[in-house]
C-alpha cells in the first residue's frame, strides 16, 4: 500500500517529469552547485601567494592563468550538469519504482477475469 507521502510524489513528479527533463534547465538549475564546487578551488589558488608563497612560485612556473580559469569553468559546467541531471536520475528512478508498486497493488486488488 502506498503512504500518502508516496502518492503526493507521484502526482507531483507526473506534474513536473517533463519540465525537470530539459537539459537546459537542469544545467541552469545546477549552476549554483558547480560554482559552489569550483569557487573555493578558485579563492585557494588565487589567494595562495598570500598565505604560500613557495606555492605562488610552483603555479607560475607551470601555470598560465588562462588555463587555470578555463579549468575551473569546465569544473563548474561539469559539476553544474551532472549533478542535476543525476538528482533527475534518482527522483525518476524513485517514481519507476513507486509506479510499479501502485500498479502491482492495482492488479492485486483487482478481480480476476
Amino acid at each position: 500500500m502506498l503512504t500518502e507521502s508516496e502518492k503526493k510524489f507521484i502526482s507531483y513528479w507526473e506534474s513536473i517529469r517533463e519540465k525537470e527533463a530539459a537539459p537546459l534547465r537542469q544545467f541552469i538549475l545546477g549552476l549554483p552547485y558547480g560554482l559552489l564546487f569550483a569557487l573555493p578551488i578558485a579563492f585557494i589558488t588565487w589567494t595562495a601567494k598570500y598565505w604560500y608563497v613557495r606555492a605562488d612560485w610552483e603555479a607560475n612556473a607551470k601555470m598560465n592563468p588562462v588555463l587555470l580559469t578555463i579549468i575551473i569553468l569546465i569544473i563548474t559546467l561539469f559539476v553544474a550538469f551532472f549533478y542535476k541531471k543525476h538528482q533527475f536520475e534518482l527522483r525518476d528512478q524513485e517514481y519507476m519504482r513507486l509506479k510499479q508498486k501502485q500498479r502491482l497493488e492495482e492488479e492485486k486488488n483487482s478481480p480476476n477475469q
